[in-house]
């Protein structure tokens, strides 16, 4: 549906404008909104992990090591973040980010960069 600019402008007065109060509520709750969104869609790529094709190791042949789960899910947690570093991953795993580097790489064939950026091209398309 279209409107012409000037029934636009007739229409403008019209328009309800909230109070901060009304509008801190409605902030509250796309808030809680997008996180339960967002845990629905970290309990969706917890169980298709076997089928994430940056996974490098199979898991019919091959045991996950508990380091791919806990990278994959702190990028999926916090590739929203502008501030994502791999400082972070490396405090969480309690190793030098030089070996975080090092690790991602191996694990993953990628930088850690290039996973949060495919996590966020992934967020996007979808």
């Amino acid at each position: 549906m279209s409107i012409e600019p000037g029934e636009a402008q007739n229409r403008y007065p019209q328009l309800n404008i909230y109070e901060s109060e009304k509008m801190d509520q409605v902030t509250r709750l796309l808030k809680i909104t997008g996180l339960c969104l967002l845990q629905l869609a970290e309990q969706h790529s917890v169980q298709s992990i076997s089928s994430d094709p940056l996974q490098s190791m199979p898991l019919q042949s091959q045991p996950v090591d508990r380091r791919v789960i806990v990278i994959r899910q702190s990028i999926f947690n916090h590739a929203h973040e502008s501030t994502l570093r791999i400082e972070q991953l490396a405090r969480t795993l309690s190793i030098s980010e030089s070996r975080i580097g090092h690790l991602v790489k191996e694990l993953f064939s990628q930088t850690f960069q290039g996973l949060v950026t495919l996590e966020r091209i992934k967020r996007t398309k979808s």
